[in-house]
């Protein structure tokens, strides 16, 4: 709609992947760090960042840089239907390959085939935190895979926060010590925000540079938290508002109203807040915390803890006497205990006489 009244070939703004329109000033750093450790054949190498700062383009960027000597494998959809991800993968780099019966051996051989042609392959995971315990399994497998005294396969696992999160579990211990490099992709800075719209704007077409003013840059900047993909959202929800006013240029108030249009005020507020543990291992924590302390308080009452020694908020709190309806219907802290697996009631031990 806006198109012909600004002087544009296409939409500079569009959601998706379109390496044509690849900004690589902001994630330099984070792409020689990729290709760094494929170069020197370091393993695996994860690259971490929030839901729209352009992970997965920056992924289609290093496929595409890739030496002859590199076959690059991208596994996008990591929800498979609970499926493996063996399989895909085994997929990606022979599709002549039957994966039943023999499916680790099937892909061994697929892999020493690239090799004898020297050529080592690279697999890239994107959205790696979605992985199920028992894809990630497999992907500690793959790390395992050695040829000559060297990783069989490259791995780059990309993700959100909470990718770190998974890998920081215990049973994910030994493919985390495997991870030789942490790459990093963060929101654009208001001078990349800037060069990151101008870009945009010429790969289209468009005839001034200055189509959003620097006052509307600005504020784009602030809205979106320099999130690429609010970034594209809001500029283009200004753009048509441009043109339904009749405006050459969008300025501060039209990049405003757009993103009050898409409601995006809370929305940024909520996508950029820090990365927080999930609130169920929070809950879990503070209920261990809490049966300890009833832990402790039981070997009190038996005479087996000196509370001065071993202070406990149970032990040494007032306890108070229960509204007799809360005495009646609400189970004792023994009975709790009891119905989780835990025993508090210990048998008192013999005072001296």
């Amino acid at each position: 709609m806006y198109l012909e009244h600004f002087g544009l070939r296409d939409k500079p703004f569009a959601l998706g992947c379109d390496l044509s329109r690849y900004y690589p000033a902001a994630h330099q750093e984070a792409q020689n760090d990729l290709l760094y450790s494929l170069e020197e054949r370091q393993g695996i190498a994860t690259l971490i960042g929030e839901p729209g700062t352009g992970k997965t383009t920056l992924l289609k960027n290093v496929l595409r840089l890739l030496s002859s000597d590199l076959r690059g494998v991208l596994v996008s959809d990591v929800s498979l239907a609970g499926g493996s991800l063996l399989k895909q993968v085994l997929f990606e780099i022979d599709p002549t390959q039957s994966a039943d019966p023999g499916l680790l051996g099937a892909l061994k051989r697929a892999i020493e085939r690239a090799q004898a042609m020297d050529r080592v392959v690279v697999l890239m995971v994107d959205e790696a935190q979605a992985l199920t315990d028992r894809q990630l399994q497999e992907v500690q497998y793959l790390s395992n895979l050695e040829h000559r005294g060297k990783s069989s396969l490259q791995l780059i696992l990309t993700g959100q926060p909470g990718l770190e999160f998974r890998l920081g579990e215990q049973q994910f211990k030994a493919l985390r010590q495997r991870v030789a490099v942490r790459s990093y992709i963060e929101p654009l800075s208001l001078r990349h925000t800037r060069g990151y719209v101008e870009l945009r704007l010429q790969a289209s077409g468009a005839p001034e540079s200055d189509l959003f003013v620097d006052a509307a840059v600005t504020e784009l900047h602030e809205l979106s938290g320099g999130i690429p993909r609010l970034i594209n959202l809001i500029a283009d929800r200004a753009l048509l508002i441009g043109y339904a006013e009749d405006l050459a240029i969008v300025d501060k108030r039209i990049v405003q109203r757009a993103a009050e249009e898409l409601q995006l005020r809370e929305d940024t507020a909520e996508e950029l807040r820090p990365a927080q543990i999930p609130a169920p291992v929070e809950q879990r924590l503070e209920a261990i915390e809490q049966k300890l302390d009833r832990v402790l308080a039981g070997m009190g009452r038996a005479g087996l803890l000196d509370p001065e020694q071993f202070p406990s908020p149970t032990l040494n709190k007032t306890e108070s006497s229960p509204h007799p309806r809360e005495a009646t219907e609400a189970p004792s802290e023994a009975e709790s205990d009891r119905a989780s697996g835990i025993v508090t009631d210990f048998p008192r031990r013999p005072r001296p006489t």
